[in-house]
């Protein structure tokens, strides 16, 4: 997980606190690095929840960081 992917996260209001979560794009680069089939169904899923807000150029960069 490269350092940046901690200024991408999304807070979520929750009961009265501010929850934090990794990104979709950072998560789904984690999910395929971890390569398992069950990482890449969520993976599949993640892409799947929300194409339109999916920032398909960040993903990829760090997709491709993750590569052998």
């Amino acid at each position: 997980m490269e350092p940046q992917a901690f200024s991408r996260v999304v807070e979520v209001p929750f009961q009265g606190s501010t929850l934090k979560f990794i990104g979709r794009e950072d998560f789904i680069a984690m999910k395929v690095f971890a390569g398992g089939p069950m990482d890449l169904v969520d993976a599949t899923r993640a892409i799947s929840a929300g194409r339109n807000s999916l920032d398909f150029d960040l993903m990829r960069r760090l997709c491709q960081k993750i590569q052998p």
